[in-house]
């Protein structure tokens, strides 16, 4: 959107009580252009991470901290100047761990992986002793880290699931190469819920526990439809009743922990598309789903979808990301700017 002539699209809006309050539009904010890089992450301190464009076209990452958006700087020139995705460390969250694509016109290695560290300042301190580590992957391969609470990453790939531990020199690439049970080589979303890690792949959802036997280790969907299987999962969240739901390009689809499918949702059921791209969940058990019609949200006291106005310039826009903040606090990110939920 643009509110006058001498501001430029883009920026961010503040939701209240789900109603559209005030647009924020300047040559200092985030451009949402629909590019691969757009996403949602949470930084420490309580603030958050949006990648996106810069008004002038080029990848930008941002922090908002004290209500303004600050620009990171990245270590190395050669990275893509942004940042993919970034997971807080369990037991040390001002401990970020990334993960950055290099440009398009640098040889590989592709991209690696970022450890930040908040300051008393209030800055980030990268260590980058690892971004030369991937010379493997192509730009763009990478898509997803979490960390769980021994401190181990999980990063996903295009190439397979990848295990970062102890600084970088714990790196083990797993793929279908080495290990037949993994459904699908290219990795799109990752969730954790207690350790245990749930992979959204190109053909479908798997669960991963690495602590469990070797027999075990692995588990697919049970009970799933036959439209359902080799479905494309795009993200993942974790509902407080430790369900599992699965965004794809139809509709959102919903299982127990232990994978047993229990049902759909789309727009039979209320949603405003059935090519779901985002998924995220508050402490309350509602849910949020955005889709290339827009955001909606399931309210667990009335047990229905609603949709969420987003105001005039981001209203109707294609979700790119969801992120639920440590405070409870839901963020949206669209083709045209960011959306804060304020209760």
């Amino acid at each position: 959107g643009q509110s006058t002539m001498d501001e430029i699209p883009g920026g961010y809006s503040i939701i209240s009580d789900n109603d559209f309050v005030m647009d924020r539009l300047s040559a200092s904010s985030l451009v949402g252009l629909p590019v691969p890089t757009n996403a949602l992450m949470a930084g420490p301190g309580g603030s958050v991470i949006s990648t996106g464009l810069d008004y002038e076209g080029s990848p930008i990452s941002q922090r908002f901290v004290g209500n303004e958006w600050k620009t990171i700087e990245l270590p190395y020139d050669d990275l893509g100047g942004v940042l993919k995705a970034c997971a807080l460390e369990p037991n040390a969250p001002n401990v970020l761990n990334c993960i950055a694509p290099r440009m398009v016109a640098e040889p590989p290695p592709s991209g690696g992986v970022l450890t930040g560290t908040l300051d008393q300042t209030g800055e980030i301190v990268w260590q980058a002793t690892s971004a030369r580590e991937f010379s493997q992957f192509k730009n763009g391969d990478l898509t997803s880290i979490v960390t769980n609470s021994a401190g181990v990453s999980w990063i996903g790939s295009l190439e397979g699931l990848i295990k970062y531990a102890s600084a970088g020199t714990v790196i083990e690439l797993i793929s279908k190469a080495n290990e037949t049970e993994l459904l699908s080589d290219q990795i799109l979303a990752l969730e954790l819920h207690n350790d245990v890690l749930y992979l959204g792949t190109e053909q479908g959802l798997q669960r991963f526990s690495p602590a469990e036997n070797e027999g075990s280790k692995w588990l697919l969907p049970s009970e799933q439809p036959a439209n359902v299987r080799d479905l494309a999962v795009v993200d993942l969240a974790v509902n407080v009743d430790g369900s599992i739901l699965a965004a794809t390009s139809s509709g959102l689809h919903k299982y127990d922990q232990a994978l047993n499918y229990v049902g759909r949702d789309d727009r039979s059921t209320g949603l405003l598309s059935n090519e779901v791209t985002a998924v995220t969940t508050r402490s309350d058990g509602s849910v949020y789903v955005g889709s290339s019609g827009g955001l909606n949200l399931w309210d667990p006291e009335t047990s229905t979808w609603k949709t969420v106005p987003l105001g005039y310039h981001l209203q109707g826009q294609r979700i790119e990301a969801l992120l639920t903040t440590h405070s409870d606090e839901v963020w949206v990110r669209t083709s045209a700017g960011i959306a804060r939920l304020i209760d």
